[in-house]
Parts: C-alpha cells; structure tokens; sequence
C-alpha cells in the first residue's frame, strides 16, 4: 500500500526515494514534461517491510527492514538493490563519518560494515533504546523509551564497547 508512507530520502535536486511499508519507489522530476516519475524497486522478499532510509554517500542508500537492510546502490542499472539478511529488525539507524553504519535492534546497539555486510553488537547498559544519531562531531546520541537521552564520547572506528552519559532522565522531564 502507498497510503503509508515510512521515509522520504532527498537524492538530489530532481530525486527522492519513497518507502511505504511494502514498497520501495525512486520519483524523479522530468524537465522536459514538467512531470514526476515513479520507478518502482522490486526487492527478492516479498515479505520484507521498509521503514527508514539514509544516504551512505552520493550513490549509496540504506534502508532498514524487518530483517536487516537493503542496500541501493544508484549508479548500477537492473539489479542495484542488494537485501542484507541480518535477522533483525532494525529500529533506527545512523551512519557516521567513516560510513559506519549505527543501528538498534533487539534492544541492543550494533554497528554495521557496509562493504563486508558484517554486523557487530555493542555492549552498553542503555535500557529500552528507540532512536539514535551520529552528530556532525561523530558523537553518538541514544534516545530511549522511559529512560531519557543518552551521549557518547567521540564515536571510535574500532571500539567494542561505548561509554555514555546520561544526559536526561525520565523523571527530570517535566
């Protein structure tokens, strides 16, 4: 169904990418009709579910799905979108500087290596994690669900483990 719209993606200044929950579409803007155009991507799974969309770089799109990621790689024509199988569904997700890709699943925090398609978990004692973000000062912010909001230091390329101040709490919210 279109009626759910899970993420808008700006490509570039004639493309967005659109996710509903079942469906991936790339719209672009035609000069020449003053018209858009819609490409729908079709995925292998059938049953996969698309919620959020973010660019690694100028080419490369991550999506998350209820079972890992797909990867959209638009300098590719006919098969460019690779499904990456991770058995997770992923939360929220954020891709620093080194194109690291952060993400919540299963409670947990994870990193995720674009070029080898590997995922890693962090250890960290955060409770009921929701939504993340990597700052323009590769500092790494976790929201939760009842527990407040939480920072870490300088996010490090080759850390296994995160050290993070808790910045609020549920009970300071007024």
């Amino acid at each position: 169904s279109t009626k759910f719209v899970s993420s808008i993606l700006v490509i570039d200044d004639t493309k967005l990418l659109i996710t509903t929950l079942k469906n991936i579409y790339l719209i672009e803007w035609d000069k020449k009709s003053s018209t858009f155009i819609s490409q729908h991507l079709k995925t292998k799974d059938e049953k996969l579910r698309f919620y959020k969309s973010k660019s690694i770089d100028s080419k490369n799109i991550l999506i998350s799905t209820n079972k890992g990621f797909v990867k959209l790689n638009l300098s590719l024509k006919g098969d460019f979108l690779i499904e990456v199988d991770i058995q997770r569904r992923i939360i929220d997700f954020s891709i620093d500087k080194t194109n690291k890709v952060w993400f919540l699943a299963d409670e947990s925090l994870f990193t995720f290596n674009t070029n080898n398609n590997t995922s890693k978990n962090i250890i960290t004692d955060i409770k009921n994690p929701s939504s993340i973000l990597i700052d323009h000062n590769n500092y790494l912010w976790v929201g939760t669900s009842g527990n407040g909001l939480y920072v870490s230091k300088k996010v490090d390329t080759e850390i296994d483990n995160v050290t993070f101040i808790h910045v609020t709490s549920h009970e300071s919210e007024t």
